[in-house]
């Protein structure tokens, strides 16, 4: 074919036709086929200009004498027009927008976005969430032995040690209508019909226990959350719980919890409470805060009530229709996920099950021994465990879990040893089982409310 023809059958110019032919014998058939990257004039803005613009958006706007606290893309791009020639950058004078949004997106920078982190405050954090991650492997050893004492017929023995997760939920709205809510009519409105206004009541607390072997609950709701009203959770436990029984208490470091008038009721009751406290800011390794979640999904959710009395007495009904629908199954919650990757990061943490031996209870031992965060409550709110110390450390447990001394972990052990002894002589599969069950601390029991 001859130009002419090409550029019929292409419809393009006569010019468009010779410079690909020239492309095409200069550099090859693929070559000539393609548009080469071409730009009318070379870019004026160049990498130092870019530079600048990143270095304003990576600072704050109050420290260039402006009122807000983050920038805007419109602002940042006036900023940049109005001093870019006081500053040897000319080339962005007449910036706009669009120039500014191109160099942020190049380095994915977007200023006008804020992300929120959380600064590690405790020391020992990494230390005190192993100290409780043992804790809760304890739990679940108890409750697996206790299941199979039940299959067997053999009958539990009530366990010397309960443990019991504690918190807090303050600042509970009691919110009442301004105007009645809308039944749905069938064919016609599918959902209730709301008033958008509504009336503050006022806000209450509710105090918590969960247990971690039967998912019961034990729950106070007051208007306040001082220490007497934590001291009366605490004689609700005293009354609710065997009296021969030990309560470890996981909880965190309210002063609430730590105050002088909750000492002094502790001193009342020698070797009744036990301490584990969660380290500063960590309180998503207390199982109970699961337990609000599930309070705000069900009957909390969009709760209108008339008075704070009416939302007391609707809390404390909601709590016992969990109590009452509680199902033990053994499906491990939500949260073991999240745990079990907390523990692969952490440094020498071995999945072996406590007790039977291998390199995982020296590690855990090693690690989380010390009885750094344990209070263990005598006469003296603070006096020394009568084995050493103010509480069994984790290295302590640990060891005696092993040895099978009653009351290390809450029961005589024989039937841990049943447990222990069928996962050895079940083979490799069953051992696996075993660690990987133990390793997933988080309680034998699951709600199906959860």
């Amino acid at each position: 074919m001859n130009p002419s023809e090409i550029k019929q059958a292409a419809k393009v110019s006569r010019v468009t036709v010779y410079a690909c032919l020239r492309k095409a014998l200069a550099m090859g058939l693929e070559a000539g086929r393609k548009d080469a990257f071409h730009r009318p004039k070379e870019p004026r803005i160049d990498h130092a200009d870019k530079a600048w613009v990143v270095h304003l958006a990576c600072t704050k706007p109050k420290d260039l004498g402006y009122a807000a606290e983050l920038w805007t893309r419109r602002a940042l791009a006036a900023h940049v027009r109005q001093h870019a020639a006081a500053t040897a950058h000319p080339n962005l004078a007449r910036a706009a927008k669009s120039t500014v949004q191109k160099i942020l997106a190049q380095e994915k920078l977007p200023p006008h976005k804020l992300k929120y982190y959380l600064e590690k405050r405790d020391p020992e954090f990494e230390a005190k969430m192993k100290e409780v991650l043992i804790v809760y492997q304890e739990v679940l050893v108890q409750n697996r032995a206790a299941e199979l004492a039940a299959e067997s017929g053999a009958g539990g023995v009530a366990p010397a040690v309960i443990t019991v997760s504690v918190d807090e939920k303050p600042g509970v709205q009691a919110l009442a209508h301004t105007a009645p809510d809308l039944p749905p009519v069938a064919g016609k409105h599918a959902r209730v019909a709301r008033d958008y206004e509504y009336k503050r009541c006022g806000t209450l607390s509710i105090l918590a226990a969960l247990d971690l072997h039967d998912g019961h609950v034990v729950a106070r709701v007051e208007s306040r959350h001082r220490s007497r009203e934590f001291v009366a959770l605490l004689k609700d436990l005293d009354a609710y719980y065997p009296p021969e029984a030990t309560l470890r208490v996981i909880l965190d470091n309210h002063s609430a919890h730590l105050s002088k008038e909750t000492r002094a009721y502790l001193a009342t009751r020698p070797n009744r409470f036990q301490y584990v406290h969660t380290p500063k800011h960590g309180s998503w390794l207390n199982l109970v805060e699961t337990l609000f979640g599930k309070m705000a999904r069900t009957f909390r959710r969009h709760i209108r009530v008339a008075s704070k009395a009416e939302l007391k007495e609707r809390i404390l009904l909601g709590i016992a229709e969990l109590n009452a629908a509680t199902s033990y199954c053994h499906v491990l919650p939500h949260r073991e996920h999240r745990f079990a990757a907390v523990r692969a990061q952490l440094p020498g943490w071995a999945v072996d099950l406590p007790g039977a031996g291998g390199a995982g209870e020296e590690a855990a031992a090693g690690r989380c021994g010390g009885d750094h965060h344990h209070e263990f409550f005598g006469f003296d709110p603070f006096a020394p465990f009568p084995g050493g110390g103010t509480a069994r450390g984790g290295a302590d447990r640990v060891r005696a879990f092993q040895a099978g001394e009653p009351g290390a972990a809450g029961e005589s052990f024989d039937g841990y040893a049943a447990f222990a002894g069928a996962a050895e002589a079940g083979g490799e599969d069953d051992r696996a089982a075993v660690a990987t069950g133990a390793s997933a601390i988080l309680c034998s029991f699951c709600w199906t409310m959860f």
